[in-house]
This record gives structure tokens, C-alpha cells and sequence, in this order.
């Protein structure tokens, strides 16, 4: 069942985030589950000059061992999809720094990957816009686009500058540990991502390696036997690659 489009724009609140919870329930539900407002039908994945654009999808539905109750309520459905436009967008725009240290068996060093925000869009952004919603195979998905503000789009254009190298990963997490293993499985592949793109440049294992990274696209998310798995593409920036000692 395909749910109307709409344009207009609901500002979305959450109450554990500190900002007041009055017609969350009611706002969230007429947003993606309620009457119809004026708006089009949404294309293909997007990027203009000013605007990104996406489809995300939540189960409504266990597809593992539950381990919370199902069926999902509507509101919390639509908290978790915003959430994710929220988290992808930020990759996006603003980048993430890192810090890997690959695995070593010979020098019995553990490999650590570790991620943060270089800035995140505020929970609630009025730029957030859910355009069109629907319900298939056990899911929600909305489409969602965020606009732009100008300091944004110099972000972005900056990553898309030709200087900074593009790679590839693929990685996975299990559904076992929940819908928030789909970002587990998204920050796998990043850290895969970074691990390739070294590999092929630099000739012994390095120590550590540290820099920026951002979103070159929208994370391609799906289930396979048993496991999210996810497909990224991602700007890289290496600020650092630190070699082991020579004695």
C-alpha cells in the first residue's frame, strides 16, 4: 500500500533528547501514516545543487529473533527512519574522522576502528522533509530530502573536489543485534573501505592510520542470510599513516 505524497514539513521533536514531546505522536503519524497534504511524487535518487535525496526504509516486522516487541509501533518506526536520513546526511555533509589500527597477528595487535562526528545535523532540522511514504514487504520507507544551507553546500562541494580520492566496502553486521546493527554494518564497510584503499598504496602494514571520510552517496543496505549488508562508497581524506618502529 503506497501512502500520499506531500511537501509540507513536520518539525519533528523527541522527548529523551530534551526538547518537548507535545504532538510528536500526533505530528510523526499524520507525517508518515495519516491524511494526505499537497506535494508530488518523488523520483529516483537525487542530488541537486542545493538539495540530497534518498529513500529509507525500518522492519515493521522482525526479520531475526525479536528482541523487542513487534509490530513496531508507528511512531517509533518513524523516529528510527528519521534518525537514519539524519545520521546518513551528516556523513554526508560534514564527515567523519577516524582512527584504524589494522590487525597484526605477528606483532599480536588487535585491530581497532574507531569513528566520530565532525558536526551532525540537530535532531528536529526543519530541512528535513519526508516527501512521500509507504509500506511494503514488512517495512516503512520515506523518502526523504534535506536542503541545503549555503555553508553546507560548500561543505559538500569541497569533499566532491577531484583532489579527494574515492573508495569502495562492503560490510556486515548481524540482524541478530537489532535495527541498529544496519549502522553497524555501514561503519564496517567503512572501516573495509579504508583498509583497501591503504592496501593498494602502501606496501608494509602500517601502525595506524588516522584522517577524514565522508558519505559519497547513500549507503546501499540489504539482508542476507541472516546479516545486514551494506554497500558504501566513501570520500577519504588520510591525514596520517604512522609506521611500525624500525629498530
Amino acid at each position: 500500500m503506497r501512502f500520499p505524497s506531500f511537501a509540507c514539513c513536520c518539525v519533528v521533536q523527541r522527548r529523551r533528547r530534551g526538547i518537548s514531546s507535545a504532538g510528536l505522536a500526533l505530528g510523526l503519524l499524520i507525517l508518515l501514516f495519516g491524511p494526505a497534504a499537497v506535494g508530488t511524487g518523488a523520483g529516483p535518487l537525487s542530488a541537486q545543487p542545493d538539495w540530497l535525496e534518498h529513500e529509507f526504509w525500518i522492519e515493521l516486522e522482525p526479520v531475526a529473533q525479536p528482541t523487542e516487541e513487534y509490530p513496531l509501533d508507528p511512531r517509533e518506526a518513524a523516529e528510527r527512519v528519521l534518525e537514519e536520513a539524519r545520521y546518513v546526511y551528516s556523513a554526508m555533509v560534514f564527515g567523519m574522522r577516524f582512527r584504524y589500527v589494522p590487525l597484526d597477528l605477528a606483532r599480536r595487535i588487535d585491530e581497532e576502528f574507531e569513528l566520530s562526528p565532525v558536526s551532525e545535523l540537530p535532531w528536529g532540522d526543519p530541512a528535513i522533509r519526508v516527501r512521500e511514504s509507504r509500506r511494503a514487504e514488512g517495512r516503512l520507507w520515506a523518502r526523504v530530502r534535506y536542503t541545503l544551507r549555503e555553508h553546507e553546500l560548500r561543505r559538500l562541494n569541497a569533499w566532491a573536489s577531484s583532489r579527494v580520492p574515492v573508495a569502495a566496502g562492503r560490510g556486515e553486521a548481524s540482524l541478530l543485534g537489532g535495527w541498529t546493527a544496519k549502522r553497524e554494518a555501514i561503519e564496517d564497510a567503512m572501516r573495509l573501505a579504508i583498509r583497501e584503499h591503504v592496501r593498494a598504496r602502501v606496501y608494509n602494514k602500517p601502525r595506524e592510520i588516522r584522517g577524514r571520510l565522508a558519505l559519497y552517496e547513500p549507503p546501499r543496505v540489504f539482508l542476507r542470510s541472516g546479516s545486514y549488508v551494506a554497500q558504501v562508497r566513501v570520500r577519504l581524506e588520510i591525514e596520517a599513516v604512522e609506521p611500525y618502529a624500525v629498530y
